[in-house]
């Protein structure tokens, strides 16, 4: 498992390329796109160890990393709500805006925030990542006891 830092990097830096690059993507490789943002997303290597044992009925998770993953799935599906409302405040909002104005919001990703693909990969992606995000480090004796088994 990754340091917390270097995690922490991972998803800020994935989802501000996906912020930049997503205006640029045309829509016959829109999909394809997705789909490599999907896998190549942080959390889906790294994250989504936890959400996996989480869902599955045979791993055994203790009360602690129960605990990590529904507080990561409320603080995730908070963020996408707050994402949501505020898009959609401003797209209200800027409708008597100037025209550069307008330029600006649709040459961004909020200007394209309600278009399924995005929708899509931020339900997706989004999980994992806030939980790559509240992850602890763990403790150096766990750390090594796991390396021994390996």
């Amino acid at each position: 498992m990754k340091k917390r830092s270097v995690r922490r990097v991972l998803v800020v830096v994935y989802f501000l390329l996906f912020g930049l690059f997503y205006p640029l993507l045309e829509d016959k490789i829109g999909i394809l796109a997705l789909l490599l943002f999907i896998i190549l997303s942080p959390a889906s290597a790294w994250g989504s160890e936890l959400l996996e044992a989480y869902n599955d009925d045979e791993a055994h998770l203790d009360e602690r990393q129960e605990s990590l993953v529904k507080d990561a799935l409320i603080v995730a599906y908070a963020i996408f709500a707050g994402l949501l409302i505020a898009t959609g405040y401003a797209n209200q909002f800027l409708a008597d805006a100037p025209v550069w104005l307008l330029e600006a919001r649709d040459s961004s990703i909020f200007g394209h925030m309600f278009e399924p693909r995005v929708l899509v990969l931020f339900t997706v992606t989004l999980p994992p990542a806030v939980l790559m995000w509240l992850e602890p480090d763990p403790i150096q004796d766990e750390f090594q006891a796991v390396e021994a088994v390996s």
